[in-house]
């Protein structure tokens, strides 16, 4: 058992022995669809008040006032067979202890405004067999820890509002031996602030998903990519780490983290340091490193902030065999080391496409290789409609790889011809005759 699972029987603890636990009430939800939490001829025993846990188990209840409180635990769908939910649409939403959305049976909220803590953890997802979802469109959610499938299944959706928690888990469960777990976070849009992001570290399946470019997703402490975690991300993604968290990537299968290659990694560490895991293979100074192996579309060393970033190579992600040598390497699109930050190589190897080093930057331990992108598809040394034509006869092809990257058409080295080559194309272009 970990110890942050220990937490919550600790606090029970202290409640028996402060002698508080025997005014503890149960309010169960009455079943009515669509009821105001605030009528209390919609609870078994009346509305929720202080010393009591509220059950919903069948049908949903509708918060549209401030003051809405339960002094301990929060149920939705607690057993087997049930299925409770929650609509927020505006007011407050105090949970003093545990909230479980989802903790045998099925549990939904749906959060469209107004401010909801959960106050000593929100878990979606309890048991093994249970289902969990949690909707947040608008309004503020705060937790003191969010856990997205600790054994059951689950998924948190968030296209707008702000969530602001401490530790964020995905797929991170309490019992190997009994588990199904299987967690997904998706992002849309909104604000995602968190001490610490964790995917998948015990084998079972999580999932971070950001679906809109729009998100702003701040993480105060350390990233972590376990060994069955999947990233997803659009083009102009971003998550800043800031306050010195490591980023930590103990996968093998590179094309499980595909939105590394769609994601900005911005460090912003406040005078503090930073390590960066290193996982693909050292291939050396040719496009093909490119391809399939954890490429980064953008590092980024400070933000506002002095910052230190530390490559680090002491996980083995199953790619010590390059041909430049045993340790493992870091691929990236564009390197941005801000004035007045350091980029510490530790004497590993760093290739980029592009790099802006700012005047006051230091680089230590080492220099990044630089292999530019080139749009010349047949290489005769101008950039024109001969290279069109190439990128025509592959255009919005999905199936480039290490052969010839479709004659050369895929520029950025993602599988595929689309506008992001054309762009860059377009940008070299340099016919040194017309047709």
């Amino acid at each position: 058992m970990k110890i942050r699972h220990l937490i919550p029987y600790l606090y029970l603890s202290l409640v028996v022995l402060s002698g508080t636990l025997f005014a503890a009430g149960t309010r169960t939800w009455s079943g009515t669809f669509g009821g105001n939490w605030s009528d209390s001829e919609n609870w078994f025993g009346g509305e929720p008040g202080t010393g009591d846990s509220a059950f919903i188990n069948y049908g949903y209840a509708l918060i549209t006032e401030s003051g809405e409180n339960v002094h301990y635990n929060l149920y939705l769908g607690q057993r087997a067979d049930d299925e409770g939910a929650i609509v927020m649409d505006s007011g407050d939403l105090h949970v003093g202890y545990a909230e479980y959305i989802g903790s045998a049976g099925a549990g939904h909220f749906t959060h469209n405004g107004g401010i909801h803590w959960a106050m000593m953890g929100l878990i979606i997802g309890r048991y093994s067999g249970s289902q969990g979802t949690y909707e947040l469109s608008g309004g503020e959610l705060q937790s003191s820890y969010c856990e997205v499938a600790e054994n059951g299944t689950a998924i948190f959706i968030q296209t707008g509002g702000i969530h602001t928690c401490g530790a964020l888990r995905i797929a991170d469960i309490f019992a190997p031996n009994l588990s199904s777990a299987d967690g997904t976070y998706e992002i849309y849009g909104g604000t995602l602030t968190a001490s610490s992001l964790t995917i998948a570290p015990d084998g079972y399946p999580g999932t971070f998903s950001i679906l809109g470019s729009p998100a702003a997703i701040t993480i105060s402490g350390p990233v972590t990519l376990g060994a069955e975690a999947l990233l997803r991300a659009v083009p102009n993604s971003r998550i800043t780490i800031t306050r010195g968290g490591d980023f930590i990537n103990q996968k093998i299968r590179s094309g499980d983290l595909n939105g590394l290659s769609n994601l900005n990694l911005i460090f912003d560490a406040d005078g503090q340091t930073s390590d960066f895991e290193v996982a693909g293979r050292d291939m050396g100074n040719v496009p093909e490193g490119f391809y399939n192996n954890f490429l980064l579309d953008t590092l980024t060393v400070g933000d506002g902030t002095v910052t230190t970033v530390v490559l680090r190579d002491n996980i083995d992600n199953g790619h010590r065999f390059g041909t430049e040598g045993e340790e493992e390497a870091l691929y990236i699109r564009k390197l941005i080391v801000r004035s007045g930050c350091t980029l510490n190589l530790n004497n590993l190897h760093l290739y980029c496409q592009e790099s802006q080093i700012e005047p006051g930057a230091t680089i230590r331990n080492g220099d990044p290789v630089i292999i530019p992108q080139t749009a010349d598809c047949d290489g005769d040394g101008s950039v024109d409609f001969i290279d069109l034509e190439i990128m025509g006869e592959h255009w919005l092809q999905t199936d480039c790889d290490e052969t010839d990257f479709c004659m050369g058409a895929d520029i950025v080295i993602d599988g595929q011809v689309n506008l992001r080559d054309f762009a860059i194309l377009a940008g070299s272009w340099e016919p040194t005759e017309t047709p």
